[in-house]
């Protein structure tokens, strides 16, 4: 029987992105540029999602955005 730090060692998602990496994509057709806050999986029927802190805020059908939720597809690091 393994303890809890090791089945969670082997058995939750390893992340891609870090805090404070800088990231770019498309959300909701809209381009923006932001860092990353969170890199984690809130459950397995979404996947992991990246929380991102925008550089600018978006403003989308009267919606303004600072903080957004992407699934890895939707962004890649910014050199």
């Amino acid at each position: 029987m393994s303890s809890a730090v090791e089945y969670f060692a082997n058995n939750r998602p390893k992340p891609k992105y870090h805090i404070g990496d800088r990231v770019e994509g498309y959300f909701k057709k809209a381009p923006w540029v932001g860092t990353v806050g969170c890199d984690n999986m809130l459950n397995e029927t979404e996947g992991s999602l990246v929380g991102v802190h925008l550089d600018l805020p978006l403003q989308i059908n009267g919606v303004a955005y600072q903080y957004i939720r992407v699934k890895y597809k939707d962004l890649k690091r910014r050199t």
